[in-house]
């Protein structure tokens, strides 16, 4: 039998039914949960790709999982997958943007309180992260919630976006009680990497937790792909290692897809 499994179920988020994929061990007892924030799913034409899931039943089981490190799961931001709600390629303005990254924050929140009612879920150990939209998301909930720390890859809205000072970023940040790791490569042409620098100074001008882990251009691959999940061996020791200490975990890979 296998050491780990795959489910999936939906927990309720304003009005909205959000669909989730859990990642756990078989074991029992209390486990240590990363919630996964995917991105935008936009296309090579600019069109995105709302009906994509993150995961399937037959993906592999990560190796930290599988160990009874910790479990993970993976919301499909609103109007995606099966989430019920609003579509980003709805949306008309970057106001509109906003107010659906903001609505996927909140649903990250319902899926805490929902995590509660798991009886494999230690709440009191979680962490966040995501990449693109999903980092943005990732850091907007955390300033709702009291969580363990907060990955954000290649953190993106989009390109007339990248203000730092936008009210929500500030909002989230001067609420920051965690850690944060940012990470994000060179030449990024879709997330600008100065993003993701000038949130690393502003919370150290504020004496906040953020550490900064810049990567250089991969020729062969877009720097914003570099944050797929295949292409871990660039940026998943700093990861691993993060959730280790944030998390209070003993081990190693904690979140290898491989």
């Amino acid at each position: 039998m296998a050491a780990g499994l795959i489910e999936r179920t939906s927990f309720g988020s304003g009005g909205y039914s959000i669909d989730v994929w859990v990642m756990r061990p078989r074991k029992s007892g209390k486990l240590p949960v990363v919630i996964y924030n995917h991105g935008s799913r936009m296309l090579a034409d600019g069109r995105i790709d709302s009906s994509c899931s993150t995961l399937g039943f037959d993906t592999p089981i990560w190796s930290g999982v599988s160990a009874g490190h910790c479990a993970v799961i993976f919301p499909e931001g609103r109007g995606y997958g099966e989430s019920t709600g609003p579509r980003l390629e709805n949306c008309k303005s970057w106001r509109d943007v906003w107010s659906f990254l903001h609505g996927r924050a909140q649903d990250v929140v319902a899926g805490v309180a929902w995590l509660q009612s798991q009886s494999w879920a230690d709440s009191s150990r979680i962490l966040l992260c995501g990449c693109s939209h999903g980092g943005i998301v990732s850091f907007l909930a955390q300033a709702n919630l009291t969580v363990s720390g907060t990955v954000m890859q290649a953190p993106a809205v989009g390109d007339q976006s990248q203000d730092v000072s936008h009210p929500e970023l500030t909002r989230a940040l001067h609420r920051l009680t965690a850690p944060v790791l940012l990470q994000h490569a060179h030449h990024d042409l879709h997330a600008p990497i100065e993003f993701s620098r000038s949130l690393h100074r502003s919370g150290s001008h504020t004496a906040k937790d953020i550490r900064l882990r810049e990567y250089p251009f991969k020729p062969s691959l877009s720097s914003h792909d570099q944050f797929a999940w295949h292409n871990r061996d660039i940026w998943g020791p700093d990861f691993d290692m993060f959730v280790c200490e944030t998390l209070g975990v003993n081990g190693h890979l904690v979140c290898d897809p491989l």
